[in-house]
């Protein structure tokens, strides 16, 4: 049986139904680091770490669950590279911080070709989570995007999560003075 992908209209009209807003947020960079824009739910704070050639970006709701976020990583490669080598970092990154990760499903982004999504199961303290991640990349820039929230919360947070992915864009911001 075949799943369907649920349009961008129809999420926006279910957000709008159920009280839910996204607001977009312009990231600039400090260093070579690529700008991006992506929305995130209205409300979630943000915690920026720029470090040489990468910036790092946390959304959270502080007044809910902190193990539910949206990380971003915007990376100023050394070489132009591939979607399945920004895979096996983003497999790295989370075996960093877990210490089990499963990949469950891995396809292109429903209406983004240019994403390539995976969902993961991943476990830390006698804690299982579900993760959704994305990647993308023009030339010698990539986007990295990490969506975490505990097994029982991620159906009500993936609207969010699906909303970054498809919404995380390359742009031409200017670098940060």
């Amino acid at each position: 049986m075949m799943k369907k992908a649920i349009p961008p209209l129809a999420l926006w009209l279910i957000s709008g139904l159920l009280g839910i807003s996204a607001v977009t947020v312009e990231y600039k960079p400090v260093g070579s680091e690529p700008a991006f824009s992506v929305d995130i739910p209205e409300g979630w704070e943000r915690f920026i770490h720029t470090e040489g050639k990468h910036g790092q970006v946390l959304f959270y709701n502080s007044r809910n669950d902190k193990n539910t976020y949206i990380e971003i990583r915007s990376i100023a490669l050394d070489s132009e590279t591939t979607t399945r080598e920004l895979m096996h970092q983003l497999t790295a990154r989370l075996s960093l911080r877990f210490y089990f990760v499963e990949l469950q499903k891995e396809e292109p982004a429903p209406f983004r070709p240019d994403i390539h999504m995976a969902r993961w199961k991943i476990s830390d303290d006698n804690k299982t989570f579900l993760a959704t991640t994305a990647v993308t990349h023009q030339g010698k820039k990539a986007l990295m995007l990490i969506a975490i929230a505990p097994m029982a919360n991620f159906r009500k947070q993936s609207i969010f999560f699906d909303n970054a992915i498809l919404s995380l864009k390359f742009t031409e911001g200017k670098k940060q003075e």
